[in-house]
């Protein structure tokens, strides 16, 4: 009995080692396989291939999402992220923030600053401060670049970074709300309270991903509320200025 579940392991293991030689054999027989060529992948030839030329914007959204994604996990630096957003050429760009200041250039603001968002391209929202004389007010503006226009190019580095240079333009409405204190020597002060309506054009010129600087010039009215010794006066006031913008 033992003999023979020794022998069936024998003949087990003959067969196995006959089949491994016959494997190893035929390998050294055909030789070493080649390993399969693959063309390098470049930027101009993602960008003229049919797929991002049809379905650009799908491509893009998707691929930003993973590499947010792929952040968040820390499996690259946002660094990293956006370089390799950088491939998709003009896809890291995002405007952020402005600081806007103007000086003896407008009303009813001759000086003012504003702190200015930028949630997407073509919309911004600003709070300001301004001053002329013995008015100081404060306001608020929603913007619409409903004409808007970016050229900015993306080059790569011998580093392998993204430098960013090039322009934004933008052309639309822009709406807020005012809040005015009126010094008044004979009374002590009074209020008023407004709207803005106003076209506003801006240039800004970017010298890199996170620099640019350039001009606001924003022109219309404020419909204006004032408290005044206990009488109301609605008025008519021009609003317009010119400002100097840092935007990052």
């Amino acid at each position: 009995m033992v003999k023979n579940i020794l022998l069936g392991f024998a003949l087990s293991a003959l067969v196995l080692a006959s089949t491994f030689a016959f494997a190893d054999d035929a390998i050294f027989a055909n030789g070493a396989q080649p390993a399969p060529s693959i063309e390098a992948v470049s930027l101009d030839r993602l960008a003229d291939s049919a797929t991002m030329r049809e379905h650009q914007d799908e491509v893009i959204a998707s691929a930003s999402a993973k590499l947010d994604k792929m952040e968040k996990d820390g499996m690259i630096s946002p660094a990293e992220k956006i370089q390799i957003k950088g491939w998709f050429k003009g896809v890291p760009f995002q405007r952020i923030v402005d600081v806007q200041l103007s000086f003896l250039s407008g009303l009813p603001d001759m000086f003012s600053v504003c702190l200015q968002i930028n949630p997407i391209e073509n919309l911004s929202i600003d709070a300001c401060a301004g001053t002329i004389v013995f008015i100081s007010s404060l306001s608020a503006h929603v913007a619409s670049r409903f004409l808007h226009y970016t050229s900015i190019d993306g080059k790569t580095n011998k580093d392998g970074s993204i430098s960013y240079s090039g322009n934004t333009f933008g052309v639309g409405p822009k709406v807020g709300y005012r809040s005015m204190g009126i010094l008044e020597f004979d009374s002590g002060g009074g209020t008023a309270q407004g709207i803005d309506t106003l076209v506003s054009a801006e240039w800004v010129h970017w010298f890199s991903r996170y620099f640019g600087m350039g001009l606001q010039l924003d022109a219309g009215a404020t419909f204006v509320v004032q408290q005044s010794q206990g009488t109301t006066v609605r008025s008519i006031l021009p609003n317009a200025k010119l400002s100097v913008g840092i935007s990052f």
